[in-house]
């Protein structure tokens, strides 16, 4: 029996990867490759050249195979796949690599998947020859940047990974022994229940370490004399959930404690609050006339937009709120390796590129491509990891080449407006909508050939376009999330 396809472009999809884009299930390779090579041709603003160029959903699979150690080895995997970009992959302002991280759990055995972003910006730059200066400024990290001089690899990840943990006034590596403590909460991963749960590691790295040289002290409530404690001893994020280790105990001359999970609250960047939702315990002692001890896990959910970077902790009445600072630009470990993989692989392109110019090579610098985590909105659920890869794509290419200077300018500032939850959601469901359509389409003209659908009916390509560059209406669409495109 055939298989019912729709193609374009030599990139096919069929009426089993239609279901997955219903609520509740990841997104494949087939159909995200399809919509990138769908958007990059028809999104563009009339009369310009497409400002990104995606790169296939196996790429960076292909381009780390064959235990390549480094980025100039993996560069032997790809470069046949590089010549088919027009132009080469020094001509597009921005190339989009998708990643599919494999999550470990505490026995180093895979426990879910995930896709993200990585954006590579004015990878050229990297051969401009710079001034001492320059070259110190972008060790720094300094922000603004010379738009002209300037080359990332963004990494706009939707479930980020951070943890911070204490023991006394160090902070503890996490690498050096397993995953948090060992509390069943509701909840889950990335394509699996227990990808995104405390302890879950990313791929064969642990989660970033974003801690700074300090620690958080104990507090004591007010009128204890000291005899009432509360420290927090580790948080870790997943996406939009946060946990908190916590230890609050006391000697019982005031009475029990309050109970964690009614009274604790986190505070988002001094703005919002927000209510545990769950909590674990190891320790359960809140009985009258002797010690209490309340000692476990509370768990958080944040909104896709909540910013994380500065948190504080409240546990209630007569408690002082304590402080817990993330880095919110940490690069993971995985990070980092994609980093190191995509300056290698660029390098190698560029002695391609630039073959017989001797001086151009040696003025390419790779480390120049410097590696930075955006503040991206995260996702509310375990399933829209690649719709959101899609999606900012997808808004990308409607900006026009001038916006990839906008990031070049400085690539963390807010203005930037990486795509959230309302607009996956929406697009998820608009998504479903175009390939019903097209199927439709097929039915009704006997072919499965896109461009030679297009040519049939004029209505069909403005109905396309529409389905992916709609907005959300203002049932779907909060005021303060709504996107505007510019």
């Amino acid at each position: 029996m055939s298989v019912e396809e729709v193609i374009f472009r030599r990139q096919p999809i069929t009426k089993t990867d239609m279901r997955l884009l219903e609520d509740g299930n990841d997104l494949n390779d087939a159909l995200l490759d399809f919509f990138l090579k769908l958007g990059q041709a028809l999104l563009p603003p009339k009369g310009e050249e497409p400002n990104l160029h995606p790169l296939s959903s196996l790429f960076y699979q292909k381009l780390t195979g064959s235990a390549a150690k480094t980025g100039e080895e993996a560069w032997e995997n790809i470069q046949r796949w590089t010549l088919r970009i027009p132009g080469g992959i020094f001509k597009p302002p921005m190339i989009a690599m998708p990643v599919n991280e494999t999550f470990l759990d505490e026995k180093k055995k895979p426990c879910g998947q995930h896709w993200w972003l990585a954006l590579i910006v004015a990878a050229k730059n990297a051969g401009v020859k710079k001034s001492k200066d320059q070259k110190e400024s972008s060790k720094r990290d300094s922000f603004p940047s010379d738009p002209d001089s300037s080359s990332y690899l963004l990494c706009v990840d939707s479930m980020k990974r951070r943890l911070r943990e204490f023991s006394g006034a160090n902070i503890v590596d996490p690498d050096a022994r397993g995953g948090g403590v060992k509390i069943d909460l509701k909840g889950g991963g990335s394509s699996s229940s227990n990808a995104a749960a405390p302890g879950a590691r990313a791929g064969s790295n642990n989660a970033t370490l974003s801690g700074y040289n300090t620690f958080i002290p104990k507090v004591y409530k007010e009128g204890s004399l000291c005899k009432y404690s509360l420290e927090i001893t580790k948080v870790e994020q997943a996406g939009h959930r946060i946990w908190v280790n916590f230890d609050v105990q006391g000697d019982g001359s005031l009475g029990p404690l309050q109970s964690p999970k009614q009274c604790a609250k986190l505070l988002l960047d001094g703005k919002k609050q927000i209510s545990a939702t769950d909590m674990g315990l190891q320790v359960n002692n809140n009985t009258s006339g002797g010690r209490v001890q309340y000692k476990g896990l509370l768990e958080f959910l944040m909104d896709s937009r909540d910013d994380a970077r500065q948190l504080t902790f409240l546990y209630g009445e007569g408690w002082k709120p304590l402080p817990l600072t993330f880095d919110g630009f940490a690069l993971s470990k995985f990070q980092k390796e994609v980093a190191r993989y995509t300056q290698g692989m660029m390098r190698k392109e560029w002695e391609r590129d630039r073959k017989g110019d001797k001086k151009a090579i040696k003025a390419f610098d790779k480390t120049q491509i410097r590696a930075v985590a955006v503040d991206a909105p995260q996702q509310e659920n375990l399933n829209d990891c690649g719709v959101f890869v899609l999606e900012n794509c997808l808004n990308l290419l409607t900006l026009g080449r001038t916006y990839p200077r906008k990031i070049l300018e400085d690539p963390l500032r807010d203005s930037l407006k990486w795509v959230g939850q309302i607009e996956v959601r929406h697009r998820r469901r608009r998504l479903l909508q175009c390939v019903q359509l097209l199927f439709d389409m097929k039915a009704k003209y006997g072919t499965g050939d896109l461009e030679e659908l297009f040519s049939k009916d004029a209505q069909l390509k403005r109905d396309v376009i529409e389905c992916l560059t709609d907005l959300p209406s203002e049932d779907e669409a909060e005021p303060s999330a709504k996107r505007q495109r510019v």
